[in-house]
């Protein structure tokens, strides 16, 4: 079968450069191993950048209007310069999903490539093998995906754990609540019907030296009285706490192959301290398809070494101050005495649009 554009991997990047393929008049197949809907570990907070988009398609996101952060009984709260959000990837993922498919897109759940040959000439196509036994022929692909079959090489070892739960009965008003403890820091935001997404990055140092995700969970939120007093007014819907690995962040090395774009995070892995890891996935998809429709697959490559450099800077330091307290309480000082400083900061740790 010949198409024209395939999209492997149907988290957020893949399907929003499926909705903007398809507003321009080309309608891709897309690909994605796993279903829809599903809970995935992340901090679920959008950037005010990316809600404008969202709303257009008739997608509204929990409205986040300030910022708590917390280091032991030291804490700085700041209003956001324009109101952000927070949607669950069950909610988000499968909403954008329905619109996609309504558009156009060939969703394609349930199905993993098993393996691909990529273009040598830009006269031939990248030949796709899917788990279904089909065989795709492909003028273009966007890889929206970390593991595909020809690129794949798992990490001799992992860096740090991800772990996220769902609560029900935590009132957060409007806020997401950051804390920084040594070697990992966590965020609680309000996301739909009145439920609180969790989510936690920690040194796999400190799982070890805890003795398990749960041993480590709980020696966090004992050691904060403000935190612990939100825990102890919610409950765990899903009963346990999900977890990931993660190998590393930064930017990620992909194959100059002829027509083929590489996005959210198979192309970046940021650091979710800043926040902007949903924005980030959203406006590589936004912006692959222009690029898609004009077959400029090299452009689309520098553009977004080049526009996502200080995004990156920003938030390894952010994720660095977060994972090393006593730094964290010294900005905190500097706050203080100047304090703009947060909004200034948050601002320069969005995503370019």
């Amino acid at each position: 079968m010949s198409e024209k554009v395939v999209i492997i991997g149907g988290g957020l990047a893949g399907l929003c450069a499926a909705i903007e393929l398809c507003r321009i008049g080309i309608y891709p197949i897309l690909i994605e191993a796993g279903s829809y809907p599903a809970h995935k570990v992340c901090g679920e907070f959008l950037s005010p950048e990316s809600l404008p988009w969202l709303q257009k398609l008739n997608i509204h996101p929990t409205t986040i209007n300030e910022i708590f952060l917390g280091i032991d009984s030291k804490n700085v709260i700041f209003k956001l310069p324009k109101p952000a959000g927070s949607l669950s990837h069950f909610i988000l993922d499968a909403a954008l999903a329905d619109k996609a498919s309504k558009m156009g897109t060939q969703v394609r759940s349930h199905v993993k490539v098993t393996n691909l040959r990529p273009k040598q000439q830009a006269s031939e196509f990248h030949v796709i093998e899917l788990s279904t036994g089909e065989t795709l022929h492909a003028h273009s692909i966007l890889v929206a995906t970390g593991r595909l079959p020809s690129l794949y090489i798992p990490p001799k070892s992992f860096k740090y754990m991800g772990i996220k739960a769902h609560f029900e009965g935590i009132e957060l008003n409007q806020a997401l609540k950051m804390f920084s403890f040594k070697e990992a820091y966590m965020g609680l935001s309000p996301i739909e019907n009145e439920k609180t997404n969790l989510a936690c990055l920690a040194s796999m140092r400190a799982v070890e030296r805890a003795g398990s995700p749960d041993l480590l969970m709980k020696q966090l939120v004992d050691s904060n009285s403000h935190l612990k007093e939100l825990i102890s007014r919610g409950k765990n819907v899903f009963g346990e706490w999900m977890t990931a690995k993660i190998p590393f962040f930064g930017f990620k090395s992909t194959p100059d192959w002829l027509d083929a774009y590489f996005i959210g995070d198979a192309a970046i892995s940021l650091p979710p301290a800043c926040g902007g890891g949903l924005s980030l996935a959203i406006n590589s998809g936004i912006k692959s398809a222009g690029f898609v429709a004009k077959q400029n697959f090299h452009g689309f490559k520098k553009q977004s070494r080049r526009d996502n450099a200080g995004l990156m800077r920003n938030a390894k330091g952010l994720h660095h101050l977060f994972m090393v307290p006593w730094l964290g309480k010294a900005g905190f000082q500097i706050c203080s005495l100047w304090p703009s400083l947060p909004q200034e900061i948050f601002l320069l740790s969005r995503t370019l649009r």
